[in-house]
């Protein structure tokens, strides 16, 4: 016995079922941790500079710098030459840079920029890649939550709770449950329905759910 095709109110009805998309996992990207992602960014580069003082003594070195308004990227090349530092600069950073800079170390000043700039820093023994930085996003995976459905085995009766779930998933575990073929118009994608009832059959439940959420249903003998 083939089971309900819900469609909305004052849709045509159809004479063969249709067949419905079983819910998968999702996946989306989400932004994540900014902060704790940033913090730890700058920590690395602070200890990795620190490292790198053995083999590029410039950085260690203190300077007096007063600047207005010089490209990111031409500030950069003037502390690589005048401190003997190995500096591959990526294309593109030229953000507009204006400091008094007095009695800091040169590592210093490079942490400042990396902060500052959203820069980022890779080391190949003894030469620094300087980028702008881009956050690493992961992603998260999402899986369809259980809805509250309970079949009592004896009666065959259901209990159900649905509070704005889709018809997708309803259908979906409707139809894992009861093992019948519980299937929806493809206008109610992205539809969601809420219905609470306490031992009904699963016809009682899908008449109620389709008459509480604006509805249509029909029944449809399996022809095979």
């Amino acid at each position: 016995m083939k089971k309900n095709a819900a469609q909305p109110c004052g849709a045509p009805r159809r004479k063969t079922p249709i067949r419905w998309v079983w819910a998968v996992v999702l996946f989306t990207l989400l932004a994540g941790h900014a902060y704790g992602q940033a913090d730890a960014r700058l920590t690395a580069i602070k200890a990795n500079l620190q490292a790198l003082e053995v083999e590029s003594p410039g950085l260690s070195e203190k300077t007096e710098l007063s600047v207005s308004g010089i490209p990111l990227d031409e500030f950069l090349r003037a502390l690589a030459k005048n401190h003997k530092l190995n500096l591959n600069i990526a294309v593109g950073l030229q953000d507009a840079v204006t400091n008094n800079f007095s009695n800091v170390t040169v590592a210093d000043i490079l942490y400042f920029l990396a902060e500052t700039y959203n820069l980022d820093y890779r080391i190949t023994t003894n030469i620094i890649h300087i980028t702008r930085y881009q956050p690493t996003v992961e992603p998260i995976i999402y899986a369809p939550k259980n809805l509250s459905i309970t079949l009592d085995s004896a009666t065959q009766r259901l209990t159900v709770n649905f509070k704005n779930d889709s018809i997708q998933l309803v259908a979906q575990q409707l139809s894992i449950i009861t093992n019948e073929n519980i299937v929806f118009a493809p206008a109610l994608s992205g539809k969601r329905v809420s219905l609470y009832l306490q031992g009904a059959t699963l016809y009682k439940t899908l008449e109620q759910l389709a008459f509480a959420n604006q509805m249509n249903l029909e029944y449809e003998e399996d022809s095979t």
